[in-house]
């Protein structure tokens, strides 16, 4: 991951959030023309179907920065001025969480979880049936289920996630380890899964329950 200066006069993209770092209307693209210090930014307006589309002062700002394989390093701030130059207008951007050298890359956090979960062997000759399991643990990527059923690494699995008690989740994954567990009244083996497919829009249901978590544990520790 490249540091904030060496992304001046590069295009980011940009969108709003509300508090609980949900995005409100559509991307954006700006572009970072100044780190003023460790705490502010400096940004060009950010546009939208060519058309620029200055914020008010308060406004709630996610920065997501490009990377060779998925788009999942941001900032979060908030705009606290704004300006004109000779062609553009500048807005000045807190950053709030994390500060410009700490840049969250989402793919690679993983986070525990209680997640009710089913799924179902893809190369099974038997005629497709889901089984109940649990999910331990969840990233962007991947994570870790307990299940009844003994599955060898490099098999395949269908996996449907109760992320919440209004959205599912789905996703093909390749088993790539087993293991069995200590608890015998509970679930006989934990499998580490990598996501081979999964839609855009579950991988950012993922992404959003795991910054929601980072906030909430941020907050628990600041009390």
């Amino acid at each position: 991951m490249k540091n904030l200066e060496e992304y001046i006069n590069e295009e980011v993209g940009l969108e709003v959030i509300n508090e609980e770092g949900e995005k409100i209307g559509p991307s954006y693209i700006t572009k970072i023309v100044e780190v003023l210090d460790a705490d502010n930014i400096g940004i060009v307006a950010p546009a939208f179907d060519k058309y620029t589309i200055p914020l008010p002062v308060d406004t709630k700002v996610k920065i997501i920065f490009k990377t060779a394989h998925e788009r999942v390093n941001f900032i979060i701030g908030a705009i606290v001025s704004k300006s004109k130059s000779e062609n553009e207008i500048l807005h000045q951007v807190r950053i709030n969480s994390p500060k410009p050298n700490e840049i969250i890359n989402t793919s690679s956090v993983r986070i525990d979880c209680n997640f009710k979960a089913e799924y179902s062997p893809i190369d099974s000759a038997d005629e497709k049936e889901f089984k109940p399991a649990k999910v331990e643990s969840i990233s962007a990527k991947g994570l870790s289920l307990s299940v009844n059923e003994e599955i060898e690494p490099d098999k395949s699995v269908e996996v449907y996630i109760w992320i919440s008690s209004k959205k599912i989740i789905s996703g093909v994954c390749k088993v790539t380890q087993k293991s069995e567990t200590a608890n015998p009244k509970g679930f006989k083996y934990k499998l580490a899964l990598e996501f081979a497919e999964i839609c855009e829009s579950d991988r950012d249901a993922i992404i959003k329950y795991i910054f929601k978590k980072q906030k909430e544990q941020i907050r628990a520790s600041n009390t």
